[in-house]
């Protein structure tokens, strides 16, 4: 299931990567808001973790965020249907 038909819409933004700093991953919002990510102990330590974030903003792909949490979406846009 998507997150466009879930009840976790609400919870969940849509970004873009503007920076990538080592241990800072900032965001630009639909709205044009810049945010920091909140970057767990695991993602810190994942070298391919870091690569693909590097490869997601030179893409300039958009990615899903929790808005309450400021973090990234293990999942991408899919949600389990037992969560919708």
């Amino acid at each position: 299931m998507l997150l466009d038909d879930s009840n976790l819409i609400n919870e969940i933004g849509c970004a873009q990567i503007k920076e990538v700093a080592f241990p800072t991953i900032t965001i630009e919002t639909e709205d044009g808001q810049l945010l920091k990510i909140n970057v767990t102990k695991k993602q810190k330590r994942d070298p391919i973790f870091w690569k693909s974030i590097k490869d997601i903003w030179q893409a300039g792909i958009w990615i899903p965020f929790n808005k309450k949490l400021s973090h990234l979406l293990d999942n991408d846009w899919l949600v389990e249907p037992a969560m919708a």
